[in-house]
């Protein structure tokens, strides 16, 4: 079922497109970017929540290490957004690669990634099975 994206919830440095089971959530935390996706979230709601992340200057164009939540993800990949999230964000068209950390456990995502990497080759990519390590990586870099 395609469902079209709904609109943006902004609380404090946190936006979001979604219900609460299926939604995504980019949230500003201290230096770190953080995109947590649960369930099926509606069809453009990635690109919607950084649209609107710029759009409302929360999100400039200096680069944030970046930690993806896919814990609770059980739904469909939208990469029409992945791709023009990176076709939006600044940081992806200076040379200058960013650091991403997925937190998943899915065995299926290690082959994602390599589709990821080949998006964006300049960006450090790396999956880990828990938040805290993939903070620690990102913050410790």
């Amino acid at each position: 079922m395609t469902r079209e994206s709904e609109a943006v919830t902004r609380s404090g440095s946190s936006f979001s497109v979604g219900d609460s089971s299926n939604c995504v959530v980019l949230s500003l935390e201290d230096d770190l970017l953080r995109i947590t996706v649960r369930g099926d979230p509606p069809s453009g709601a990635l690109l919607a929540c950084f649209r609107e992340a710029f759009a409302d200057a929360a999100l400039t164009t200096r680069r944030r290490p970046t930690l993806v939540d896919l814990t609770d993800f059980n739904g469909r990949i939208d990469w029409a957004s992945v791709r023009q999230v990176g076709a939006i964000a600044p940081w992806s068209k200076n040379g200058e690669g960013s650091r991403v950390a997925y937190v998943t456990d899915s065995l299926w995502f290690t082959t994602l990634l390599k589709l990821v990497k080949e998006l964006y080759p300049e960006t450090h990519h790396r999956q880990f099975d828990d938040v805290q390590s993939a903070a620690a990586w990102l913050i410790n870099a």
